[in-house]
């Protein structure tokens, strides 16, 4: 009947294609050798028939359920009979299952020794334990017998009597199968049931006769249509409630398109009817034989797969070239009476027909949901070698993302994987020269991308080089190559799903950007379009790009940067960066800054900026680029990072002979080393900075003499918060009163700069007085500096002030005004992006909510300030956090967190010996690990750590602090055992 070449070709693998699997029935205690011989044999020679075994086939989930879906769903039922299968309660239960439901059984004896079961005492069975290939080739028999339609010669059964008669009929007559399927229906097929839903729907529905499924490569168009007619043809139906009969099943392949090829395929139809005489090609035109067809289908419903038709639909105008093809889809859509139901795949979706009445069609974009994609990972990985099979969620959402959740690209992924152990997943999202293998690419994007004219390759090489989507507009411009409506290029390349389109703007995803910009040189020209050149090379296309977004000024709108809107000047850098542009790249940072900061992305400032590093040859730029760098990372609090980019600062000036620059640089050595809590380093830098101010002659200029006053100013606010950090509150006053005057005399003559100066000696002050114990005077000197602050608008000064304002009410009891104070400051050093001020004013909110027995609010303030981590500061605030945990009944994470305050001031001791805050952090762990771990080891250590505190500070402020939070710890009958250490801080006379 069939007259395809290829069909004749090899009948036996045409069927075998088409054949349901056949289930081995087997015990895992001694048959697992045999069985997987067994299956590599049948499922790799000729013909080749499909084996389900479960330690291959079984899918995560509840494995019984599989177990009786694969029986129910099985050709035949084959039975390995051994001693260890006649012993199992599984093997047994399987066995019954099959012969419940009608299924051919044939016992594989092993075991010569060991009987049939009783259910397959009658069946004739296939030896396998003298010689295994002859007990091969007589099962090939059989089970080529059992597929072969309409085959009336079976594999035979012996009677109770001893006579052999043939196997029974399958329960259920299945459609006529024409030509061979496209491709094996897959077995672990995951997801898409909805999709299987609307194809049923579609097979079911009267009123329809075409359906086109259509989507990029690799979507699984052909292996979804083919499984579900696998399934049909074998009784199985997604939603029952849809089942209809279907009398054949036809396969048109990407090989069998041609008008000879399609006569054969409708003169089979008909002659499976056989109700009227043949078709042939010479009758008369093919559309006129189809409708001739179609009217012997009145009730009868055959079911017709046209695959792969992208080679007869033009991409550019999405119409279909071969006018038989167009006249014969024509004639069935137009024909009302007959149950053709035809099954289209392409990459491209054609505007005439499917639109059509009677016609429908399914886009496949998206690839898989998400959580079947990464099933389907799993399921490949069906013995766990690979490593996905365990791998975590996270590790699997991120490949299935690359992949674009794509099922070819997931399986080509997986086989790259199991053929090269030495390869993990892991490798593959970690080298950061490629998305993904080469190979998984080609999938995605590769072969289509192949497919396309050179006008289209040259839009998608424009877009590759873009993060962002982009207006059509850009593209032209960009392109600088005469077309009538580089719209239509885009929209024809939208819709071969090869470009995203949203609000009239354009983009690839990310995996085809990183394939098409491989296919590109880095700045080696080449030109297509005769003599009208278009330019492919990276850095023409960045520096176009670049160049479309400068000419978008507009002086109409709120703009920031000189004209241009954030995301245009982040845009703009990331094409400048790219054309290796870096001078431009860096002027467009430096107007980005700003913005970046407001919007809290500092770390991805800091990262635009280190990728410049060493790549700008003017040193005015390499300067500047380290100032920058330096002064984000100190707002980070990254303080090491800021000192080293301070360090390449003080380098290009010494070189360059700038004794300012020079000037500048020392003081914020000076700043980054007092904060990271190296106070010896921080006094070697305001030394040197003084000794350099005090060399100033007449070879100066009055602007650099200007600057030194503002950095000698500068450095003795510095010298002012050593000195009070080692305890010395007398000789930190007389610096900052040295800075306060230098700040005032230099303000009458509007030096810029002065007036920080000020402000921060202010407060200074204000904090000395307060260690002293003049608090009216503390409070005179901060209230002084908020409102100059405010006056100057100085945020990070402000915050300063209001800071010292709280602590001070706190001193005084009042701890609601001081939370009020303190919360203020807060919001004002989060505008200033202070890490360390932000860390500092949390520390004493949270002291003054605990002092006010708000445990629960200062546990969450306290635990914001642990986040931070500053070196100086950091072990208070775990101290206290001890104590808020302590006060709270959690002895437990108390104690936790007071040892881990230990070991942080440890370190700061280790830089600085004479730093009284950290042994005041020592003093109060120690206290508290007593109280929280019931013992008294450790009030030795509390007593030390106090002495040697209160030897260095013992002003009256400083004193009343230590007791406040001391006394904050020992309550609730504690006072007692710790009266020792409170001694220490406060001695009896």
């Amino acid at each position: 009947m069939a007259t395809d070449p290829s069909r004749r070709k090899s009948e036996d693998d045409a069927v075998c294609r088409a054949s349901e699997h056949h289930f081995v029935s087997y015990s895992r205690a001694g048959d697992s050798v045999f069985v997987k011989k067994l299956k590599d044999e049948l499922e790799n020679g000729q013909p080749r028939f499909r084996v389900w075994v479960d330690q291959s086939e079984m899918q995560p989930g509840p494995w019984p359920r599989q177990l009786e879906d694969a029986i129910d769903s099985c050709r035949s039922f084959l039975l390995v009979v051994s001693e260890e299968t006649n012993k199992s309660q599984v093997c047994a239960q399987e066995l019954a299952r099959a012969c419940s439901n009608g299924k051919v059984v044939i016992p594989l004896l092993r075991d010569p020794k060991a009987p049939k079961p009783l259910l397959a005492q009658n069946n004739e069975h296939v030896d396998f334990s003298c010689d295994f290939s002859l007990g091969l080739g007589k099962l090939r028999q059989f089970l080529k017998k059992l597929v072969l339609p309409g085959s009336v010669e079976q594999p035979s059964v012996r009677t109770e009597s001893g006579e052999v008669s043939s196997f029974p009929p399958p329960v259920t007559t299945g459609p006529v199968v024409i030509n061979r399927a496209p491709l094996i229906a897959p077995a672990r097929f995951l997801g898409r049931d909805w999709q299987c839903h609307l194809i049923e729907k579609f097979l079911s529905d009267d009123a329809s006769a075409l359906l086109w499924i259509w989507g990029r490569a690799g979507l699984g168009k052909t292996a979804l249509a083919c499984r579900v007619l696998d399934h049909i043809r074998r009784g199985i139906w997604v939603s029952p409630e849809l089942t209809v009969p279907i009398h054949a099943m036809a396969y048109l392949n990407r090989e069998h398109h041609s008008e000879l090829q399609w006569c054969n395929v409708f003169d089979e139809i008909r002659s499976s009817v056989s109700t009227v005489s043949p078709l042939h090609a010479q009758d008369g035109h093919l559309a006129s034989a189809v409708a001739d067809v179609l009217s012997g289908l009145t009730d009868r419903r055959v079911i017709l797969l046209i695959d792969h038709l992208d080679e007869l639909i033009d991409p550019n105008t999405r119409s279909l070239t071969d006018p038989n093809l167009r006249d014969t889809l024509g004639a069935i859509l137009s024909a009302t009476t007959h149950k053709l139901k035809v099954i289209v795949t392409s990459r491209v979706l054609p505007l005439e027909l499917p639109t059509a009445p009677g016609a429908e069609s399914l886009n496949l974009k998206g690839g898989l949901p998400q959580p079947e994609a990464m099933q389907l990972l799993r399921t490949l990985d069906r013995d766990g070698t690979v490593g996905l099979q365990a791998a975590a969620d996270t590790l699997l959402a991120e490949l299935c993302r690359r992949t674009q959740d794509n099922p070819g690209a997931i399986k080509t992924l997986y086989t790259i994987l199991d053929e090269d152990r030495s390869i993990s997943s892991l490798d593959i999202l970690g080298d950061e020269t490629r998305f993904l293998p080469e190979r998984v690419l080609k999938i995605l994007i590769g072969e289509s991308y192949a497919c396309l004219d050179d006008r289209s390759k040259v839009v998608m090489q424009i877009l590759s080089v873009c993060k962002t989507p982009v207006t059509a507009a850009a593209v032209a411009y960009v392109f600088q190559h005469s077309l009538p409506d580089v719209t239509v290029l885009l929209n024809q390349l939208v819709n071969l799903q090869l470009v995203e389109k949203a609000d009239d703007v354009y983009c690839l995803r990310e995996a085809d950007r990183w394939y098409v910009v491989s296919q590109l040189s880095d700045d080696a020209s080449t030109t297509i379009g005769g003599s009208q050149d278009v330019l492919l090379d990276l850095k023409t296309l960045y520096k176009r790009h670049a160049d479309y977004i400068e000419q978008l000024v507009s002086a109409n709108s709120p703009t920031v940067g000189g004209g241009l809107h954030p995301l245009q000047l982040e845009q703009l850098h990331y094409y400048r960066f790219n054309e290796k542009n870096y001078a431009a790249a860096f002027d467009v940072l430096k107007r980005l800054e700003p913005q970046l900061l407001a919007e809290g992305r500092s770390g991805e400032q800091a990262g635009y900026y280190e990728q410049l590093v060493g790549r700008l040859q003017d040193p005015t730029r390499s300067r500047q680029l380290f100032d920058a760098l330096a002064r984000v990372y100190y707002g980070r609090g990254e303080l090491d990072r800021a000192a080293a980019c301070y360090e390449g600062g003080l380098k290009c000036v010494r070189d360059s002979g700038d004794l300012s620059g020079q000037w500048l640089y020392l003081g914020n050595l000076a700043l980054c080393k007092q904060e990271s809590g190296d106070l010896v380093r921080t006094t070697l830098y305001c030394m040197a900075a003084l000794e350099l101010a005090s060399q100033t002659g007449d070879s100066v200029q009055e602007a650099q003499v200007q600057e030194a006053h503002v950095w000698e100013a500068h450095i003795w606010n510095a010298i002012s918060e050593v000195l009070a950090s080692l305890g010395q509150i007398s000789a930190a006053m007389q610096a900052s009163k040295r800075a306060l005057k230098l700040a005032r005399d230099n303000r009458r003559r509007e030096i810029e700069g002065m007036g920080i100066v000020e402000v921060v000696a202010l407060a200074n002050l204000g904090q000395h007085h307060e260690a002293q114990g003049h608090v009216d005077q503390a409070d005179d000197q901060c209230s002084r500096a908020y409102e100059f602050a405010e006056k100057i608008q100085f945020q990070l000064g402000q915050a300063t002030a209001r800071r010292n304002l709280g602590v001070l009410e706190l001193n005084r009891g009042k701890y609601k005004r001081a939370s009020r104070h303190l919360t203020e400051a807060m919001q004002l050093a989060k505008n200033a992006q202070s890490v360390q001020l932000q860390q500092t004013i949390r520390i004493e909110l949270a002291a003054a909510q605990l002092l006010d027995s708000k445990l629960n609010d200062a546990e969450v303030t306290i635990n914001a300030a642990v986040v931070f981590d500053t070196p100086f500061f950091t072990p208070e605030a775990l101290s206290l956090r001890g104590i808020i945990l302590q006060r709270q009944g959690r002895a437990g994470e108390a104690a936790e967190s007071f040892h881990h305050a230990l070991k942080q001031a440890e370190v700061v001791l280790k830089r600085t010996p004479r730093y009284y805050r950290g042994l005041d952090v020592m003093g109060l762990s120690y206290s508290g690990l007593t109280l929280s771990e019931e013992t008294d080891e450790y009030l030795d250590k509390a007593i030390e750590a106090y002495d040697a505190a209160r030897f260095i500070a013992d002003e009256p402020g400083i004193v009343r602090r230590r007791l406040l939070l001391f006394d904050a710890l020992a309550k609730d009958g504690s006072e007692k055992k710790l009266a020792l250490v409170r001694n220490a801080i406060v001695p009896e006379h």
